[in-house]
């Protein structure tokens, strides 16, 4: 046979009470609610900073390609495409750091060129999720002009 449960009146006259039950289950849900949340809101940022990252290093490598030796505007060499890419990029331009290459050693139509950007992400929370993370892109494409 099973016990019988107290009822709330016996629990009363006993001195049982149930009144900061809640207050003591939300102490320990809400830290782990929290970290959750908060996880989920950097690890989104991080997405979009590394998103942004590798479409700097795609626009600073079509606009090197675009701008090649037999371009009718003037041949691009590394401080174009790194100011280049600081001017279009929604990422702080102070930390921004690119760096452009012509593997083929020139910059006639069919040489390659390769643009690599690195951004230093800092984490809101840095006490939970660490100082931050260095976000690397590298975009290759091949001249054309």
């Amino acid at each position: 046979m099973r016990p019988r449960r107290s009822t709330e009146a016996e629990s009363r006259k006993k001195g049982i009470s149930k009144d900061g039950s809640a207050l003591v289950e939300f102490a320990f849900v809400a830290p782990v609610f929290l970290l959750l949340i908060f996880g989920i809101v950097e690890f989104s940022r991080v997405m979009l900073m590394y998103h942004h990252v590798g479409n700097a290093a795609r626009e600073g490598s079509r606009y090197a390609i675009v701008h090649g030796s037999t371009s009718p505007d003037s041949t691009a060499d590394e401080t174009d495409v790194r100011n280049y890419v600081r001017s279009i990029s929604p990422l702080d331009p102070n930390n921004v750091n690119v760096t452009t290459t012509w593997p083929d050693g020139n910059k006639e139509p069919g040489s390659r060129v390769n643009v690599t950007v690195n951004y230093p992400f800092t984490f809101i929370l840095s006490i939970w999720f660490g100082s931050g993370i260095p976000l690397t892109s590298t975009s290759q494409m091949v001249i054309s002009y």
